[in-house]
């Protein structure tokens, strides 16, 4: 992955069309990053490389001729597979990433958990999202992850 993260910054990412952002998806196995057969070190390894990529693109906006752009880590703990590195050309749609609600504590941030630092300029906030859902056996439970946002500051 850090080889991965160090080439982010020959990446050529452009605006899709019609769409307020750009992401490249975490590139490994989903069996590296999440449980039961992964473990912290390598979540922090996994999660420093989307932070390298993430700074080298925050680099990349600033010589980019985009009237917005930021660059962000999005998390999903504890199911890493679903995280990414995105970049997003329009600031109402990046704010709607600064999640308002549910808003975890301090002491639940990535960079405690895990003993990383974010890149200068860069934030962290969180929510939990919980939803229902239906066994085989048709029992319903409550299921639920936390969603970070390590990015750029508005």
């Amino acid at each position: 992955m850090e080889k991965w993260a160090e080439g982010a910054d020959r990446w050529n990412p452009q605006p899709y069309e019609h769409l307020p952002y750009w992401h490249c998806k975490i590139p490994v196995l989903d069996r590296l990053v999440e449980p039961p057969t992964t473990n912290p070190r390598i979540q922090r390894q996994a999660i420093n490389s989307l932070l390298l990529a993430a700074t080298k693109l925050a680099e990349h906006c600033k010589t980019a001729e985009w009237p917005y752009c930021r660059s962000a880590v999005l998390l999903t703990l504890p199911y890493m597979f679903q995280s990414e590195v995105t970049l997003f050309f329009d600031e109402s749609y990046y704010r709607s990433f600064y999640h308002q609600q549910n808003l975890l504590p301090d002491t639940e941030k990535p960079s405690k958990r895990f003993g990383f630092e974010l890149p200068p300029a860069f934030v962290e906030l969180g929510t939990k999202v919980e939803w229902d859902a239906e066994t085989e056996e048709g029992e319903i439970i409550k299921c639920g992850e936390q969603w970070w946002t390590l990015g750029q500051t508005i």
